[in-house]
């Protein structure tokens, strides 16, 4: 079934991939990276536990650090304020343009990235050097919203077709490089709100301006010109940009609806308070799901917001193995968008359940195969041993978990599945290939060579 176009919609904002691969194409696309996913996610935490031993060495600290660091803002403000609130993100950039305490690259590292998590896509100008003249341009017109039909720039921006060089739209658009997509966009349109409602236009901008947070008069303002259905939409863009003052406005006094949808946008932008306050005062269910079957934990996972669905399965216990319309998973999700903590941490969790005899959801060969690819010998020993799956099971392609380690080339896995539970080395998946095939199909030449070695001293079943 295909993503409805809602869906899309909320995935494109987020820079997030809403196609579902097909299972062969997911296969293939498994079998030719060159890294397992444990491969990648072992890495990445490799490198995540280097920083954390780096930042406590004594060492010099930027100035954009030392002020991150201090107690006073730490504790009490920077990391507390918005970067969705307008007057929130005027704060956290007065530090950089007025104080000149915060430099661009603390600003997009210490706050945007790490104390919020926007990934690194969302800095569209950030590696704007290997971009050609039309891509940046392309770039910058994406991240200017449209108001009244037209598109809008900031006060003494040029239009982005008027210039001709990589150098000349760099330093018109500075901000694109430390500021990210969404919080950008979101700025320049509640400041346009705000110049129109005090130049007497006050327009159909109430969703600009619930995103942006701005005051509750000017809030208040706009709603009262608005139908049923733009109050609805506006209460999704209040809970989006995480601002529980606005959405509890257009509930008391316009009547919003509140929905899945809300909790499902506050899940996508990582507001965990949004969403304690969409469960707790609004009664939501943590795991309600839109018309494509995905529950806020699909798209947190999706869009990689590592804090939030720890926030959702550990103070929610929401269901990691509950499956959208086409039965896949969040971990399915995190996997297929690259989201290599949100995949690690539910893949944890996965085998901890597993092990304390926990798992609410199907104990059954795709599992088996994904611990295969994935190279977790241990998964596949507790799979067996205690739930006694066979090893030798296929999915519906006639795939076994040795087709999966021998076609990525994980030598360790092969052997495992080969020394300790004596699986088939011949079977063969519908269209005729053994382990063996897919292994010098794709180059992996050791784990060839081993299976090779084998074939004389292991017979194929009669």
């Amino acid at each position: 079934m295909p993503v409805s176009k809602k869906s899309k919609a909320k995935a494109r904002k987020r820079g997030a991939k809403t196609t579902r691969d097909s299972a062969s194409t997911k296969r293939a696309k498994r079998l030719e990276d060159g890294f397992t996913a444990a491969e990648r996610c072992a890495k990445r935490l490799a490198r995540e536990s280097e920083a954390e031993r780096y930042a406590r060495d004594d060492r010099d600290l930027t100035l954009g650090e030392q002020v991150l660091r201090n107690p006073l803002i730490r504790d009490l403000s920077l990391q507390d304020l918005n970067p969705f609130k307008l007057s929130d993100l005027q704060s956290v950039l007065g530090l950089r343009e007025f104080y000149k305490l915060l430099p661009d690259i603390d600003l997009k590292e210490c706050y945007f990235e790490g104390a919020w998590g926007f990934p690194k896509e969302e800095f569209l100008l950030a590696n704007w050097r290997e971009m050609s003249v039309e891509e940046m341009k392309e770039k910058v017109r994406d991240a200017h919203p449209k108001l009244g039909g037209r598109r809008v720039y900031p006060p003494g921006k040029v239009e982005v077709d008027t210039l001709n060089t990589k150098e000349e739209i760099v330093r018109a658009f500075w901000e694109l490089t430390y500021v990210p997509k969404m919080v950008y966009m979101t700025a320049v349109a509640g400041a346009q709100v705000l110049r129109l409602v005090k130049a007497g236009d006050v327009g159909k901008d109430l969703e600009w301006a619930c995103r942006a947070g701005l005051d509750l008069p000017v809030i208040r303002g706009l709603a009262e010109k608005c139908r049923e259905r733009d109050i609805d939409v506006a209460a999704e863009r209040a809970a989006a940009g995480g601002h529980a003052d606005v959405l509890d406005l257009l509930v008391s006094e316009f009547g919003a609806m509140i929905d899945d949808d809300c909790l499902i946008e506050a899940a996508m932008w990582g507001h965990d308070a949004m969403i304690d306050l969409l469960v707790e005062r609004y009664g939501l269910d943590p795991n309600g799901v839109d018309e494509d079957g995905l529950t806020a934990l699909h798209w947190a996972a999706c869009c990689g917001c590592v804090r939030t669905v720890k926030h959702l399965v550990e103070k929610h216990n929401v269901d990691i193995h509950k499956r959208d319309v086409d039965g896949w998973t969040a971990l399915d999700w995190a996997e297929e968008n690259g989201s290599t903590e949100c995949a690690a941490y539910l893949r944890e969790l996965t085998y901890t359940q597993l092990l304390a005899g926990e798992y609410r959801g199907d104990v059954d060969v795709e599992l088996f195969t994904s611990a295969a690819w994935r190279g977790d010998d241990a998964m596949i020993d507790l799979l067996v041993e205690r739930y006694g799956l066979d090893p030798n099971g296929a999915d519906g392609d006639g795939w076994t978990a040795l087709h999966y380690a021998g076609g990525l080339g994980l030598v360790r896995t092969v052997k495992h599945l080969v020394e300790k539970h004596n699986v088939d080395i011949h079977k063969r998946k519908r269209d005729g290939k053994t382990a063996l095939d897919l292994a010098e199909e794709k180059g992996r030449t050791e784990c060839a060579d081993y299976l090779r070695t084998l074939q004389s001293t292991r017979p194929p079943p009669s």
